[in-house]
């Protein structure tokens, strides 16, 4: 009997998710579920560009955060969906909902959070880097890649990086920085460090589009503002966005001078309690941890009954594990990366949560 290795099985999975797409066509009715973060929004963005130029079709999206909210299977029911497609959302949390959907439309899933469980089947494609290796490559490459193995994608090849840097981690995507790189060579230099793509005209598109988040703006209508532009400039030049980015900035600053005094102490693990009227967590945790790379930071904010939480570390620390540990005994959602991830705990719990760090913090 021949032994068939991973390589295979997900060689296997990239043809299935390639068949997927490619039988879409116009007599579909198709809906994208998005991550409501920068790199799931971009994700979106360039799907729907796909789905725009080989099939014809204006897909319905949905953004979600992660966990999903209880209301999605239904919602997305009431669309009559033949097709769905799930975009840079760790979905295999909740696998009833899949399963639940998969009765009535076939469903591809292009993710590259931590596996919880394997979703493949008939009816669903579970397409994930890790099921072959330990590596870290955005949504956005993952879609332009794919999509770009049946339609030209290069005139939003842009957009696949700047989903990229706002998802932070580069290094395994190094060929497709170095490709994009050639062909903005006035915007960035051959072979670019994190920092400068962070500091370059890309980066700063980044931050927009978290700004504008963060100033409210719905994550649907953010990936009508990226489709609508033709290039990065005309994104760059966007009023709306450059209302949210300036609101955001002066907000950021703000919070900035009272949270850099407490992270600049000799503690391991920086809690910080965020309390604004934007949505400034997730942009307030990753700027502390790019400040304090040798530290665990966790910036949470009270949320009626509970307690949202974003957490970072530039450390040689698997936040996933950590917060496995952390948070054995107690109710909680959670989920992301190694050095990035957001959770929920009751409010009933946080105490019990706090005294927890501490006792790890020595170990760390």
């Amino acid at each position: 009997m021949r032994v068939v290795n991973r390589r295979e099985i997900c060689n296997e999975v990239e043809e299935r998710a390639l068949r997927f797409l490619r039988s879409i066509s116009k007599k579909d009715e198709v809906i994208v579920v998005f991550h409501n973060d920068g790199d799931g929004i971009c994700s979106c963005a360039l799907m729907k560009h796909f789905l725009k130029t080989h099939a014809g079709i204006d897909a319905h999206i949905i953004s979600q955060p992660m966990p999903p909210k209880r209301t999605l299977s239904q919602r997305i029911k009431l669309s009559l969906p033949t097709k769905i497609i799930f975009l840079d959302l760790g979905i295999d949390q909740k696998k009833k909902i899949i399963k639940n959907l998969e009765m009535d439309c076939e469903i591809l899933i292009i993710d590259h959070h931590e596996i919880s469980c394997n979703l493949n089947s008939k009816r669903t494609v579970h397409y994930n880097p890790l099921f072959c290796s330990r590596v870290y490559q955005a949504a956005s490459y993952l879609v332009y890649k794919l999509c770009s193995r049946i339609i030209d994608m290069k005139e939003r090849m842009w957009v696949a990086l700047i989903g990229i840097i706002s998802d932070y981690n580069i290094e395994d995507v190094r060929e497709f920085i170095n490709r994009a790189a050639k062909r903005y060579s006035n915007i960035i230099k051959p072979n670019p460090s994190r920092e400068e793509l962070f500091n370059s005209e890309f980066g700063r598109a980044t931050e927009m589009i978290n700004a504008a988040k963060a100033a409210r703006i719905s994550c649907e209508e953010i990936v009508r503002i990226i489709e609508s532009a033709r290039t990065l400039r005309e994104l760059l030049e966007n009023e709306e966005l450059a209302r949210a980015y300036e609101r955001v900035q002066n907000e950021i600053e703000r919070v900035f001078v009272e949270v850099r005094s407490k992270a600049l102490s000799s503690r391991k693990i920086i809690l910080y309690e965020l309390q604004s009227k934007l949505g400034i967590r997730s942009q307030i945790s990753t700027k502390l941890s790019t400040e304090f790379p040798d530290k665990i930071i966790l910036v949470y904010e009270r949320s009626r009954n509970k307690i949202k939480i974003s957490a970072r570390t530039q450390l040689n620390v698997n936040l996933i594990s950590l917060m496995k540990d952390v948070l054995s005994d107690v109710h909680a959602t959670f989920g992301g990366h190694e050095h990035a991830c957001g959770i929920e705990i009751k409010r009933e719990d946080f105490d019990y949560f706090k005294q927890k760090l501490l006792e790890i913090e020595s170990r760390i």
